[in-house]
């Protein structure tokens, strides 16, 4: 029987409905939940939520951090709680994974076992997430998904019945600069509060001017404005205010080149430090009214190189990308990257609070192959290793991207724990997902690793597919074959079948992008590609992968785009167009 407190969070009480629906599926029994004060009959008792439990042990929630969990045996009993709000939602996780074999693989498709009996072992297990914030962007389905594997940033619009997430209140997370100060309401009488570029303010791909006292002033109030909107809003839905609020740079360059700005870039050594003497700035004058509130702002584009002697405040959180400066074929600590990576070391030392936005895709005309399944470990201890307080990572094209599913699963999994071994998770995905066919899978990831190091080649975030030079002829042929031997182990099995197919998808956006560049070579010699055959198949699996995570009124629109994109591809592959890159 599951026993819950009477007081406790809205996700404390979802964690007993958790509990008691997968434990109700693995065994096929009922599980009420109950309240300690109810009747119950004798035998083992699963207490989830430290109230339950206080009375008679020292398990407290205020004595714990908010994600801090405890799966514990008690005599003949059972321990689910953790802090709040989220300690003891992820201890029901745990258990159902660790314990129980539940597996949540895509937003759409689950593992749970079928146990008739629950034994195990005694356990004493506990811990927390190693990041403080945790975020990915680009899953479509619901966020309880994210929840499940202890996701907590605002991209993923957790509900607070499941945990919430650590929310930006508005105007917005990124790039509002002109959500602050709008040129609409300020630019024809106060020009000086925008950009000069080349001698003439301007509000075209242009910024703020920070050093601008009265631009300082604006931002403030329209902060505490927007500080009591987040109020008015909790308020209204009963939900915790966000504490998080965003002034960073709008999306493209034009810094102000005034005299003052460029005598703060000269002294700072940067055009980030204008944005944190400013911000700093805001830090202090916001304080003592809004103690608990924390800023965040971008080091980014043109902000990506830290300051010195500009020292972000303890309530100022910095995200650094690199989006412009990464090869992504390679991780962190390759030469190609070492701009990038010394840019996260020296940030690293100078910010307290450092956040990373990251990706593990490229946004170039085709979600190609991309060599970081491996790398992507490593990647997250590095940040780790220098105390990062949290990533957000943009894992978008929620059904064309690269192995999509297996890389979004790996990295929900190191983002919880970057010190798991890549390879047992590696083997864990693609034989719980692909069952028989996960060892061929594993082999295309091991053979996409040899060919992107044999063929070195640098992978900009706009990257065209001439451009991924060790995806020639000879990759093609071997991973064709590779996936062909796949689909042939589980062609009796529809759905094991269907996530085989969308594992190979990217693989044949590169067969049809490349078939005009190689087709004298693809389509001839030992394991010859058909490009009917490739096209057919590339057909069939988006329409099914539209099918699965679309919703009902998008589909037709959807398959319809996928086909007008298919005939350009054959068209290109024909030679009938020239496509410019």
């Amino acid at each position: 029987m599951i026993v819950l407190g009477p007081s406790e969070v809205p996700a404390e009480r979802t964690a007993a409905r958790e509990l008691a629906h997968y434990l109700s599926a693995i065994t096929g029994g009922e599980f009420p939940v109950l309240d300690p004060e109810d009747p119950r009959p004798s035998g083992p008792t699963l207490w989830v939520g430290a109230t339950a439990f206080a009375r008679h042990h020292d398990i407290r929630p205020e004595a714990m951090g908010p994600e801090h969990w405890i799966v514990r045996s008690v005599g003949g009993d059972l321990v689910l709680a953790g802090g709040r709000p989220r300690g003891t939602l992820y201890a029901v996780y745990v258990y159902l994974e660790r314990y129980l074999g539940v597996r949540w693989w895509t937003p759409f498709e689950e593992h749970v076992p079928w146990r008739p009996t629950l034994s195990h072992r005694t356990i004493d297990d506990e811990g927390e997430p190693a990041f403080r914030y945790r975020d990915v962007s680009g899953v479509v389905g619901h966020p309880v998904f994210l929840a499940r594997h202890r996701i907590n940033g605002a991209m993923g619009r957790i509900p607070w019945d499941f945990g919430g997430g650590v929310d930006y209140g508005p105007p917005s997370g990124v790039h509002n600069f002109y959500r602050y100060v709008p040129p609409s309401q300020y630019f024809e009488q106060h020009p000086e509060y925008f950009s000069e570029i080349d001698g003439r303010r301007t509000t075209e791909n242009a910024q703020l001017c920070l050093t601008n006292e009265d631009v300082q002033r604006i931002v403030v109030a329209r902060l505490a404005e927007y500080i009591h909107q987040a109020e008015r809003e909790s308020a209204a839905s009963r939900t915790p205010p966000a504490r998080l609020f965003a002034i960073s740079q709008n999306d493209w360059g034009g810094p102000c080149q005034c005299a003052r700005c460029r005598d703060a870039v000269a002294e700072t050594g940067s055009q980030s430090g204008v944005v944190i003497r400013f911000l700093n700035g805001v830090a202090d004058l916001i304080h003592d009214d809004f103690p608990e509130i924390e800023l965040d702002t971008l080091a980014y584009h043109y902000t990506l190189d830290p300051p010195v002697g500009a020292l972000p405040r303890d309530n100022l959180v910095v995200r650094l990308s690199g989006l412009q400066y990464r090869d992504y074929s390679k991780g962190i600590q390759a030469p190609e990257n070492t701009r990038y990576r010394e840019a996260v070391e020296t940030w690293a030392v100078r910010a307290p609070k450092l956040r990373i936005w990251d990706y593990t895709v490229t946004f170039g005309m085709a979600d190609l192959p991309l060599p970081n399944v491996t790398y992507l470990a490593d990647d997250l201890r590095f940040y780790l290793d220098l105390g990062i307080d949290g990533l957000f990572v943009q894992h978008e094209h929620p059904i064309t991207a690269d192995l999509r599913d297996l890389k979004l699963w790996m990295l929900m999994k190191l983002l919880e724990d970057p010190r798991r071994d890549e390879s047992a998770l590696l083997r864990e995905f693609t034989d719980g997902y692909y069952g028989r066919a996960g060892r061929w899978v594993r082999r295309y990831v091991r053979l996409l690793d040899r060919v992107a190091a044999r063929r070195p080649t640098v992978i900009r975030f706009r990257a065209a597919p001439p451009e991924y030079g060790y995806i020639d002829s000879a990759f093609l042929k071997r991973g064709n074959r590779l996936f062909e031997r796949a689909r042939r182990t589980v062609v009796d099995d529809p759905i094991l079948s269907r996530r085989v197919r969308h594992a190979q998808l990217s693989f044949d956006t590169a067969t049809l992008f490349r078939w005009c560049d190689l087709v004298g070579q693809l389509a001839s010699g030992h394991g010859a590609l058909d490009l009917e055959s490739v096209a057919e198949r590339y057909r069939r699996t988006l329409h099914e992968q539209i099918d699965l995570r679309e919703s009902a009124a998008s589909r037709q629109s959807s398959k319809q785009e996928v086909d007008r994109q298919l005939e350009l591809l054959l068209s290109l592959a024909r030679g009938e167009k020239t496509l410019v890159y």
